[in-house]
C-alpha cells in the first residue's frame, strides 16, 4: 500500500470512529432526556462507605429537554413544617433550605459524563458554574456521580471537617 492510500485509509477510519462516537454521544443524549424522579441520595466517603444524609425519603425531579435546557430539585424527607406556615419562624425558613437544593440551566453530554451548566439556582454562589456528574445508565435508572469535595454545611455533623464526599443520586423514570 502506498503512503498516499494509507493517510486516505486512516482519513476513512478516522471519519468513521468520529461518527460513530457522535452516534454513541447522541443516543446517550435521547436516553437522558425527560423526567426522573429521585429515588436514593447517598454520601460516598472516600473509603467507599455511604450514608444517606438527608434520609431514606427524599424526593425530587431532574428533566433533561430535548433543547438542551435541565433543571433539578431535590430535598430530604425530615424536613420540619412551620407552626404557623402563614407566619413561619426564622428557624423554620433555615430549616427548608437544609436538605433542599434546585438549579437549572443548559446541559452537554460526554463520554459517560454530563455537564449542568447553572444559569440559575437556589445557592446564588453556583450560578454561572459547571456541575459535572458522571452518568450511567440502567434501563429505566439514572445514576449520577458527583465527585468527591469537602464536606459541606448541609453534612453537618455526619463527616469530619475537612472529610471529602462524594454522591451518587439514583433516579428512575
Amino acid at each position: 500500500m502506498r503512503h498516499g492510500q494509507r493517510a486516505a485509509v486512516v482519513i476513512f477510519l478516522s471519519i468513521l470512529l468520529s461518527q460513530q462516537l457522535a452516534l454513541a454521544q447522541t443516543a446517550a443524549v435521547d436516553q437522558l432526556l425527560g423526567v426522573w424522579h429521585l429515588a436514593r441520595l447517598e454520601a460516598v466517603r472516600q473509603d467507599g462507605s455511604t450514608f444517606v444524609p438527608f434520609g431514606s425519603t427524599v424526593s425530587g425531579q431532574l428533566v433533561y429537554s430535548a433543547n438542551g435546557q435541565m433543571l433539578v430539585a431535590w430535598s430530604g424527607g425530615n424536613r420540619r413544617k412551620a407552626a404557623n406556615p402563614s407566619r413561619p419562624t426564622p428557624e423554620d425558613i433555615a430549616s427548608w433550605f437544609a436538605g433542599f437544593d434546585a438549579y437549572w440551566g443548559t446541559f452537554e453530554v460526554g463520554q459517560g459524563v454530563v455537564t449542568h451548566h447553572v444559569k440559575g439556582a437556589v445557592d446564588p454562589s453556583i450560578v454561572g458554574t459547571d456541575r459535572v456528574r458522571t452518568f450511567e445508565l440502567r434501563g429505566a435508572e439514572l445514576i449520577l456521580t458527583v465527585a468527591p469535595s469537602p464536606c459541606w454545611w448541609q453534612l453537618g455533623a455526619q463527616c469530619a471537617p475537612g472529610e471529602r464526599v462524594g454522591l451518587r443520586l439514583t433516579w428512575q423514570r
